[in-house]
């Protein structure tokens, strides 16, 4: 426990090394992506490698001014104080938090397409979508412990969307505050799960 509460060295906060962390954390997100185009990229985007680049550089700068505005935030904050590694653990934590929140905010639903899925989301304020060569099974793993839960044997949604579980004749379906959006149907296999789940993140967001 003494190593946990040890403070950190000053190079972890040091300005310059702050700014080569944040350079080749960049440059090497931006050589592995376009190396090894994870959760095949070009299959669900098929666009020429030159327009990958360009894309996935736009996608690597939004998740670098995350970072960048938290090593500012930490460079100013330890000209006073200083961070031992408990606390410096907990500050990258964060960091990995709000990095993979900037895309869920913007999923709506996704849907089981044979061996795809077609995720659905807000592309500046319009519903999009695009096909990705995967399960809702694996994506049901991949998005454990997040807001987005599956409700039926082909569909997961994004419950930051859903505004009211109703029942019809026919069945119970989740209805969406996104216009152009339809209502998703829930099964009998995870309905109890699902009312439960709503109902805890209702109450938590009230």
């Amino acid at each position: 426990m003494n190593v946990l509460t040890r403070k950190i060295p000053n190079y972890y906060y040091d300005k310059s090394n702050l700014i080569r962390l944040v350079l080749f954390t960049a440059f090497f997100d931006l050589i592995f992506i376009n190396i090894y185009k994870p959760f095949s990229s070009l299959t669900w985007y098929p666009v020429s490698e030159f327009k990958f680049f360009l894309f996935s550089s736009l996608v690597i700068l939004t998740g670098l001014l995350t970072v960048a505005i938290s090593r500012v935030i930490m460079y100013v904050y330890t000209r006073k104080h200083t961070l031992n590694y408990v606390e410096y653990g907990i500050w990258i934590v964060l960091e990995i938090f709000f990095l993979s929140t900037i895309k869920h905010s913007n999923l709506l639903y996704i849907e089981s397409a044979d061996n795809y899925v077609r995720i659905w989301y807000l592309n500046k304020g319009v519903v999009t979508k695009f096909m990705l060569r995967n399960t809702l099974k694996v994506m049901e793993e991949t998005y454990e412990g997040t807001n987005v839960l599956r409700c039926h044997r082909s569909y997961m949604v994004n419950f930051e969307h859903v505004k009211v579980i109703r029942r019809e004749k026919d069945g119970v379906y989740l209805e969406f505050g996104v216009e152009k959006v339809p209502d998703i149907p829930i099964s009998k296999t995870y309905s109890e799960k699902v009312t439960r789940w709503f109902m805890c993140y209702s109450s938590s967001n009230e």
